[in-house]
């Protein structure tokens, strides 16, 4: 591709686009639909009795059960495809160590919506977008100093040009591999040319599953956020990311996470992002041992000095994920008192999404609960009204290479491994993950030794900058993230 000149992509196919709907364009969904799993349960023992001992008791009179143990929270569970041998468990359990279990319950799944890139139903869309106008396509803003290589990718990441400031973040830190972010999500594509040589370790927690693979896209797509350095760059483009995967397909247990949750703490990882969520009844007894079990474990990671980020969510309109009952009314639940998990908890980090007009968008999840939004992209300002997407307000992305290729990535000319989303608050949390460990590095370079996460976090805040309409700190909590500032405050 030669000179890059300015002029917009627009999709200006109103009545196609009305036709097929919404959901076929991709999807990235923070908070997912739940299901409750048949074939396990989760018990929460109450802190100084004697947990091996219930441990032992359970294994020694069931040798065929499976028990999943979290001992550094006091957690376990027990699953089986037998239902009567599960729930002669539960009655064992009951008639022998009902006054040590605190909390128990069924664990949540948490169902991923399927990615639905714009494929072979959208070549209408793909072939208004004629070469002639792909070949002229991309700057916008002329303000991004890019190779001629990477220059058709970069040209489309203004969420990153808002975090970074243009790049500038770039000249003051770009992370190094002492600092290492924990990518808790679908697997990362560790073939993935732009993030191959920043992947440090990879762990599944899917039981009985042993493929790393990412097969939905998710978690590449979030890794991209924070470490991407190839034809794209993330925040931190230099810094370490570890994958802990936690999907089966589109399909994780909330057990699974508070899992990976535990063992990315016991890893020293200085960061872990959660682009993942889900709703639970702080009425409903049944929901209590999870509610507990993600406490104990985003405390127990931040004891060892974890800075943890999480989604605040989608929905289709935001909801206010601070105010229980409202909530509750607006998932449908009459007279009950709903809380979103892990985003929303007291100790996490908890992001919203902002789009290209630094507002929150029509999507994100927004209350008292969220600390500081982030770029995440939307369709742009026509969608509401006429249907009519917009690139330039979009989110180009690192996708896996082992999936297929849309057309339109395919017309962009890109490679593959590149896709143009809406974006979501999954996109928004690793922006605010990558630019944490940007603070962990240059402390530690300034300083010679690690900050606590509360500095961390202060320093996000700190340098947090207000959206177009103001602070409102309900939906920004305390500014929409920019890593040049918080940086700025630790150089100076």
């Amino acid at each position: 591709m030669n000179k890059l000149k300015r002029i917009v992509i627009r999709l200006t196919v109103i009545s196609f686009i009305m036709s097929m709907g919404y959901s076929n364009f991709l999807q990235v969904n923070a908070n997912a639909k739940e299901e409750v799993s048949k074939n396990s349960y989760m018990f929460v023992v109450k802190d100084g009795v004697a947990y091996d001992e219930v441990l032992s008791g359970i294994k020694s009179k069931f040798q065929t059960l499976d028990v999943d143990n979290i001992k550094e929270i006091n957690v376990f569970s027990i699953s089986s495809d037998d239902e009567q041998l599960l729930n002669n468990a539960k009655q064992y359990i009951d008639d022998n160590y009902s006054d040590r279990i605190k909390e128990k319950g069924k664990p949540d799944k948490i169902k991923q919506d399927p990615i639905n890139i714009l494929t072979d139903g959208f070549k209408p869309v793909i072939k208004s977008v004629n070469r002639s106008i792909r070949n002229s396509a991309m700057l916008e803003c002329e303000k991004v100093s890019t190779t001629e290589s990477s220059a058709q990718y970069e040209n489309w990441r203004w969420d990153i040009d808002k975090v970074t400031d243009n790049r500038e973040s770039y000249d003051i830190e770009q992370g190094n591999h002492t600092v290492k972010v924990a990518v808790i999500d679908s697997g990362i594509d560790v073939n993935h040319p732009d993030l191959k040589n920043n992947i440090i370790s990879n762990k599944s927690f899917v039981p009985g599953k042993d493929s790393l693979e990412d097969t939905i896209g998710h978690g590449t797509m979030v890794a991209g956020e924070i470490a991407a350095n190839g034809n794209v760059k993330g925040v931190a483009p230099k810094v370490a990311i570890a994958s802990y995967k936690v999907f089966d397909g589109d399909d994780c247990e909330s057990s699974w996470v508070i899992k990976a949750i535990i063992q990315a703490a016991n890893d020293n990882m200085d960061v872990i992002n959660l682009s993942l969520g889900t709703y639970k009844s702080l009425l409903n007894k049944e929901d209590q041992a999870t509610i507990l079990a993600y406490e104990r474990a985003i405390l127990y990671a931040q004891l060892r000095n974890c800075v943890v980020v999480a989604a605040s969510g989608n929905e289709t309109k935001g909801l206010d994920v601070s105010n229980p009952r409202k909530l509750a009314d607006e998932l449908g639940l009459k007279n009950d008192l709903q809380i979103s998990l892990p985003g929303g908890l007291p100790n996490v980090v908890t992001v919203s999404a902002t789009n290209k007009e630094d507002k929150i968008t029509d999507y994100s999840n927004y209350g008292r609960n969220v600390k500081i939004a982030a770029p995440g992209g939307d369709y742009g300002p026509d969608w509401a009204t006429k249907r009519i997407p917009d690139l330039r307000y979009m989110a180009l992305v690192t996708y896996p290479t082992n999936l297929p290729q849309s057309q339109l990535s395919s017309l962009m000319e890109f490679n593959k491994g590149y896709e143009f989303i809406e974006g979501g608050t999954s996109l928004a949390a690793p922006k605010v993950s990558a630019a944490a460990a940007l603070i962990i590095s240059k402390y530690k370079e300034k300083y010679g030794f690690k900050p606590s996460a509360l500095k961390v976090e202060k320093l996000l805040y700190k340098g947090a900058i207000p959206g177009a309409d103001g602070n409102n700190p309900l939906y920004y909590g305390n500014g929409i993230l920019n890593a040049r500032k918080s940086l700025e405050l630790i150089k100076n």
